[in-house]
């Protein structure tokens, strides 16, 4: 749990990188957690702002 909610830290200070490597961490030790999902799904979300701003 303490390592989904870090990745919500790095999610949201653009930290996507590290985020994704903890995120990855957080599902082999917790392989059925509900919120795995959620993070992956916002950090999609994040990748593709990230995208899009870089777009212009």
């Amino acid at each position: 749990m303490i390592r989904r909610n870090y990745v919500n830290h790095l999610i949201s200070h653009s930290m996507l990188d590290e985020a994704a490597i903890h995120l990855d961490a957080a599902a082999r030790i917790e392989p059925d957690a509900l919120y795995l999902a959620l993070r992956r799904a916002e950090l999609a979300k994040a990748h593709g702002d990230q995208v899009e701003t870089a777009l212009g």
